[in-house]
């Protein structure tokens, strides 16, 4: 019996780990939607008797806020209890996720194609033989990305550089500059600038996507210098800006870009909100200050108030 069970438990980890390859998920314990679920051992103080916390196996295990009610799903995926290690369950959860991803992929492919066929009959081939053009382009299901369009520049700009510097030297970048209706570079880098940090990919039109990926990183100056038999080298901070522009021409590299959108909402999922402590720390902390500000107004009216006082009984003493 115990070998039987290992045995079926041994194809389930091989059947869950094809599974999250075919649809690009890291964390068997959270599906990569970074959280879990717990119930809270202090529960009767209002706040909710659920606490939503960071993954233990990918994250920190850190609180990020509390429920009065068990989360179900975010993305479409399963948000699970901390103890919950139900394998069948992630299995089916999965097989929800890659029928969703093909589903999207059949969309993209009948526009690709749609636009491979009008590039074909507008270079002239004969209609009756688009299909056979069509298949002796770019193969559609090649393991190998293949694009209409691939270009990725980093920016590297000293940190005193002001958020207007930088957008106006982004869009001098011929290789970065998009034609499609409706889209302007300058007003996207305006409107993805406003959060710092901040990485987001944006589909714009049928078959482009904007990548953008904007942090402050610390650097080490390439030249060390030696003093008193140490050796010492000088840090710079400066703003990393990555922009690229895809358009992919087959599958692999549609994954590709929706990789990205899957990385980066993982990432971004992964930033702790403020929790309610944190909330509550701040109204305290806001009604300390306004306390002490109307106990400095009071303490300062008292102060005219004996002032005016010792005029007063000078006055009188004078008179």
């Amino acid at each position: 019996m115990q070998r039987s069970s290992t045995i079926r438990n041994a194809a389930q980890i091989t059947n869950i780990a094809v599974l999250m390859k075919q649809a690009d998920i890291s964390c068997v314990k959270c599906l990569d939607t970074k959280k879990v679920w717990a119930q809270r051992n202090r529960n009767n103080d209002g706040r909710g008797r659920i606490q939503i916390q960071e993954c233990p196996d990918c994250g920190r295990g850190e609180i990020l806020l509390l429920s009065h009610s068990i989360p179900e799903k975010e993305n479409g995926k399963t948000i699970y209890e901390i103890n919950n290690n139900n394998i069948q369950a992630r299995m089916e959860d999965l097989a929800v996720i890659i029928k969703e991803k093909e589903v999207e992929q059949e969309k993209w492919k009948a526009k690709e194609m749609s636009l491979r066929r009008k590039e074909t009959i507008k270079g002239g081939v004969d209609m009756k033989n688009v299909d056979a053009e069509l298949n002796d382009q770019i193969d559609m299901n090649s393991p190998e990305p293949a694009w209409r369009r691939h270009t990725e520049v980093v920016f590297d700009f000293p940190f005193e550089t002001t958020k207007d510097e930088m957008i106006n030297q982004i869009v001098e970048k011929e290789e970065l500059r998009v034609s499609i209706d409706g889209f302007n570079m300058k007003d996207h880098l305006i409107t993805q600038f406003e959060t710092s940090p901040h990485q987001s990919v944006t589909q714009i039109g049928d078959n482009v996507y904007i990548l953008f990926k904007n942090q402050d990183v610390t650097n080490r100056a390439n030249a060390p210098w030696f003093v008193c038999g140490c050796t010492w080298s000088k840090t710079m901070t400066v703003h990393s800006v990555t922009v690229a522009v895809m358009q992919p021409k087959n599958v692999a590299a549609f994954n590709v870009c929706n990789s990205h959108k899957q990385k980066l909402s993982r990432q971004m999922t992964s930033i702790v909100p403020l929790t309610v402590e944190r909330v509550l720390e701040k109204e305290e902390k806001e009604k300390k200050e306004k306390a002490d500000k109307e106990k400095d107004v009071k303490i300062e009216e008292v102060e005219v108030k004996a002032v005016e006082m010792a005029e007063v009984k000078k006055d009188v003493k004078d008179k």
